[in-house]
């Protein structure tokens, strides 16, 4: 099928620059999102399960998060995390830098000590989610 056979503007998501694109997309915004949670780098790598080297690599734009990769899950988690941050807390970083370190009667200890698993990554996502978006 040739591309006029497919459409004009349609775009194979399966393709291997769009592939790319997204992985330097998500890749950036993960960074930003550590940067403006104030996320040390073992803390970052701690998180989304990679060296500290590899998370020089991501900021350097050296290396991406690869698509379907065991990062991914934990990547998407943490930004989502950041967002919801930034929506509770106005963009204000001291604040959701804060609320990271602070002890949490709804986890026993500090988010950022819950996030150091993939379900604990999870939890946290769903309860600022909860909290969010209650009604």
């Amino acid at each position: 099928m040739t591309a006029t056979e497919k459409g004009a503007g349609e775009v194979n998501v399966h393709d291997n620059s769009t592939i790319a694109y997204r992985e330097r997309v998500v890749t950036k915004a993960v960074v930003k999102a550590a940067e403006l949670l104030k996320l040390s780098e073992p803390e970052f790598a701690g998180l989304i399960g990679v060296s500290e080297t590899t998370v020089a690599k991501l900021k350097a734009v050296e290396s991406v998060i690869r698509e379907k990769s065991a990062e991914q899950q934990l990547v998407v988690y943490l930004i989502g995390i950041f967002e919801s941050l930034s929506a509770l807390y106005g963009n204000n970083e001291d604040h959701m830098a804060e609320w990271l370190r602070a002890e949490n009667k709804v986890f026993n200890k500090a988010p950022i000590r819950e996030m150091a698993t993939m379900s604990g990554m999870a939890n946290t996502a769903r309860h600022l989610d909860q909290y969010r978006f209650r009604v």
